[in-house]
């Protein structure tokens, strides 16, 4: 059986949650990134 085939047979029967609200790693990846992209462009322009 491959992988794909066992992870279907164990989620074919799953109840998904989403949860509604902020979702804090999705800010938080989003503010590194830009804080990443101002550093590199700071230091294109230097």
């Amino acid at each position: 059986m491959t992988t794909a085939a066992a992870i279907d047979r164990v989620v074919h029967h799953a109840v998904v949650l989403e949860f509604p609200g902020p979702n804090y790693r999705a800010e938080q990846a989003e503010r590194c990134a830009a804080v990443s992209a101002k550093e590199q462009h700071a230091s294109a322009v230097s």
